[in-house]
């Protein structure tokens, strides 16, 4: 089931019935260029084929099939066919896979998912789509309720770990991953090639050859992508795009705006409509 959305075809939603979750639905034929995130992302598109890149591999997406993308982890999409696209997006926090785990009854209180792994599931598949139509367009708690429960549990049950199957920053490169742990601790300050050399006793050069080889992005680009995210969790917070824009170290409002357009297909103020003002509306 789908619904009529905004002109320009990308909307954003937080239900506030069930914390640690946002949704994407696009309809555009926008392209998301590389990117990470904070939270892991489960993924299909009901109109047609999506072409994704991860870790320099090259996949098409069918339609009817669920992607898993782990935290941290660059990657990028853009649709087969942008007249039929209808991206549906889940992005789900640790702490609500934790709460449905438990009240599965699974033995693990923190399941992780197989990195970067693609599922032929029809059924989930129909379950998933479902609710995040639903999502979008009923008001009727109690049936969002059971949908999520119900799609959300069948997702965990089958198909999470009772093990972390991916690793922080998602880089087996441990200087990478000192490097991404200073840059996470330093989102707001100047960071510097100077910096990093001190970090892991490497030339300027080496550092962004290792990097590259890594993620698939420079130093720069990869902090860049850090610092949206960082921005994206502030705004959901309520914080203004000007203070988030100066924490996530945007040189200022503007900045953060142009970087964010590119990144998630809107401004920061459309955003903060869609997904911060659809939570008031549920939480009055």
């Amino acid at each position: 089931m789908d619904v009529n959305l905004a002109p320009n075809g990308t909307r954003y939603k937080s239900p506030s019935f069930l914390k640690g979750m946002e949704l994407l639905s696009c309809t555009s034929g926008f392209g998301f260029p590389a990117h990470l995130h904070d939270r892991y992302v489960i993924w299909m598109n009901t109109g047609c084929g999506e072409s994704f890149a991860v870790k320099g591999e090259t996949e098409i997406l069918d339609t009817g099939s669920i992607s898993i993308i782990a935290p941290g982890v660059i990657h990028s999409n853009t649709p087969c066919s942008p007249n039929t696209r209808h991206l549906k997006s889940f992005y789900i926090d640790d702490s609500l896979l934790s709460v449905i785990a438990r009240g599965a009854g699974k033995r693990s209180p923190s399941p992780h998912f197989i990195a970067d792994r693609t599922l032929c599931d029809p059924g989930l598949f129909e379950r998933l789509s479902t609710l995040h139509s639903l999502i979008f367009a009923s008001k009727d708690l109690l049936e969002l309720q059971c949908l999520a429960t119900e799609a959300l549990t069948e997702l965990v049950v089958k198909y999470g770990e009772g093990r972390a199957a991916w690793v922080s920053n998602a880089s087996c490169d441990h200087r990478v991953a000192t490097i991404i742990d200073y840059m996470r601790a330093n989102l707001s300050a100047p960071v510097s090639l100077d910096a990093l050399k001190s970090l892991v006793n490497l030339t300027e050069f080496h550092i962004i050859r290792i990097f590259k080889k890594e993620t698939g992005l420079s130093p720069h680009a990869f902090l860049i992508q850090l610092r949206l995210e960082h921005a994206r969790t502030l705004l959901s917070q309520g914080e203004s795009i000007s203070q988030a824009a100066l924490a996530a170290g945007f040189s200022d409002q503007s900045h953060l705006t142009r970087k964010f357009c590119t990144r998630f297909g809107i401004s920061p103020g459309n955003y903060v409509k869609q997904s911060v003002g659809y939570k008031r509306l549920y939480s009055n």
